[in-house]
């Protein structure tokens, strides 16, 4: 009984988030271009001090490595699963492949999965999310800018992998980690301060429950 209160306390806090922002959009509180803004600050501001903080704080591990090629990989399997029903004619959406993969773990799955699990947990999930990070920028978005445009441009993915919010959150976050600044924060002026501050932004983006 216990083990189902407790699934049922992890399920709950999700469930009321969709509803509510169903909610929202049903009685328009929000305009779209309103939207368009706020997924703005998520993904410069908001998203990248998440994954800056959980990558600051994770225990690194060597088995931690693994995640990258799997989730990789996985992700390269359900878009070739998805084109596979496109090209039989299960589904004739032209898009449909794009739609299967790529997951929204960023702007939906890290604050979802934080009302499950909590805040501590945060970390594992940043390591999941590195490797579909990856296969979002150098395969999906190669495979759409060849189905819309005819053509890819590699260094244009690589300008956009280099210069992304994100992916400058997550390997400044490791470099940092490695160098065992997280160890010696207390003692260095200021850097307390600047995490909070970082803090203070992720939690835009992070249901509390406090």
């Amino acid at each position: 009984m216990n083990q189902t209160v407790q699934i049922i306390n992890k399920i709950l806090p999700i469930i009321l988030l969709l509803a509510i922002g169903k909610w929202i959009q049903t009685r328009k509180l929000i305009f779209e271009s309103s939207v368009v803004d706020i997924k703005k600050i998520v993904v410069n501001l908001a998203l990248p001090s998440v994954l800056f903080l959980s990558f600051l704080t994770v225990e690194l591990q060597p088995a931690y490595i693994w995640f990258i090629p799997v989730i990789l990989g996985y992700c390269v399997l359900i878009y070739f699963l998805g084109n596979f029903f496109h090209k039989r004619g299960w589904i004739t959406e032209e898009y449909f492949p794009f739609l299967t993969t790529g997951f929204e773990s960023g702007m939906m799955g890290i604050s979802l999965f934080s009302a499950a699990y909590g805040l501590g947990q945060i970390g594992k999930f940043a390591i999941i999310d590195f490797g579909q990070e990856m296969f979002i920028f150098f395969i999906y978005m190669a495979l759409l800018t060849q189905k819309r445009d005819g053509s890819t441009e590699p260094a244009k993915l690589l300008k956009m992998f280099s210069t992304s919010p994100v992916i400058i959150a997550i390997f400044s976050g490791v470099l940092l980690n490695i160098l065992g600044v997280p160890d010696k924060i207390d003692t260095i002026p200021g850097v307390p301060g600047i995490l909070s501050a970082i803090e203070m932004i992720s939690s835009i983006t992070i249901p509390s429950y406090y």
